[in-house]
C-alpha cells in the first residue's frame, strides 16, 4: 500500500474516533459517558459520520488525485462546492449563535420563532452557496490544486477553531440561564463547527505532506502537460505540447506519489 493511502487510512480512522468521543465533549455529561460511548448509537453513529467525512473528503481532494494532468472543469466545481458550503456553514453557526446569545441576554425566547430562524438559516446557506461557488472556482483555476486546496483547506480549520473559542463561553452563558438546551443555537453553532472542522482537517494534514512529496515531480516535468523534461531541462519550452515548461525548472526524477 502506498503512503498515500496509508496517510488518507489514517485520516479516516482518526476523524471516526473524534465524531465517536466528540458528542461526550459537546453535551459534557461525564457521569454517562462511557455507557454512550459504547451504546449501539454512538458506534453507529460514528461510522455513518466517518463514512461520510470520508466520501466528501475523497471529492475535495479529488482533482489532485495524478499530477501534471490537466484538471477537468467538473472536479473545480465539485470541491470548491464543497469549500463554498463549508465556509458558508461557519457563518451560518455564528448568526445561530449570535441570535440564541441575544435572546438569552434579554431573557426572552419567545421573541424568535425557531422554525423561521431554522428555514431563514437554510435560505441564507443555499444563497451563500450559489453565489460563493463560482467565485472560488474563478481563482482556484490559475494554480496547481493541491495550493488552492491545501489554502482553503487550511481556511477552514483555521476559522473552525477561532469560532469554537469564541462560541464556547456564549455557550456556558446559556447553558447557566436555561434548563432546556437541547435546541440551543450555540449547540448547533458548536455541531456545525464539528463537522467543518472534522471535514477540513484531514486535507489541512495530508495535503502539505502531499506537496511536499510532488515538489520534485513538478520540478522535473512540464507544468501544462505533464512531460519529463529531466532529459531537456535547460529547454525554454515543451516538446511535447510547446506551451509549458518553467525556464530553469530542472530537477531528475520524479517523487512517488
Amino acid at each position: 500500500m502506498s503512503i498515500r493511502w496509508r496517510l488518507m487510512l489514517l485520516m479516516w480512522l482518526g476523524q471516526t474516533v473524534l465524531a465517536w468521543v466528540g458528542p461526550v465533549a459537546v453535551v459534557r455529561e461525564w457521569d454517562d459517558a462511557l455507557s454512550y460511548l459504547f451504546s449501539r448509537e454512538a458506534i453507529g453513529l460514528a461510522l455513518i459520520v466517518g463514512a461520510s467525512l470520508a466520501i466528501l473528503q475523497t471529492l475535495f481532494l479529488w482533482p489532485v488525485r495524478r499530477p501534471g494532468l490537466k484538471r477537468t472543469g467538473r472536479s473545480v466545481w465539485i470541491t470548491m462546492g464543497l469549500a463554498a458550503f463549508a465556509g458558508i456553514a461557519l457563518l451560518i453557526a455564528l448568526v445561530a449563535a449570535g441570535i440564541e446569545v441575544a435572546l438569552t441576554l434579554l431573557n426572552a425566547p419567545e421573541l424568535v420563532e425557531w422554525e423561521i430562524v431554522f428555514w431563514g438559516l437554510i435560505i441564507m446557506q443555499g444563497v451563500g452557496w450559489v453565489t460563493a461557488t463560482p467565485l472560488l472556482v474563478a481563482f482556484a483555476r490559475q494554480e496547481r490544486q493541491e495550493s488552492t486546496l491545501a489554502r482553503w483547506s487550511a481556511r477552514l480549520f483555521t476559522g473552525t477553531v477561532v469560532e469554537v473559542v469564541a462560541i464556547v463561553p456564549l455557550d456556558v452563558m446559556v447553558r447557566r440561564k436555561n434548563d432546556c438546551y437541547c435546541a440551543a443555537g450555540t449547540l448547533w453553532a458548536l455541531a456545525i463547527c464539528g463537522g467543518v472542522g472534522l471535514f477540513a482537517l484531514g486535507p489541512a494534514i495530508y495535503l502539505p505532506i502531499l506537496m511536499k512529496r510532488r515538489k520534485r515531480w513538478y520540478g522535473g516535468h512540464c507544468e501544462v502537460c505533464g512531460y519529463d523534461m529531466s532529459g531537456t531541462p535547460n529547454a525554454d519550452k515543451c516538446p511535447e505540447c510547446g506551451t509549458g515548461w518553467r525556464a530553469g525548472g530542472g530537477g531528475r526524477g520524479a517523487a512517488r506519489d
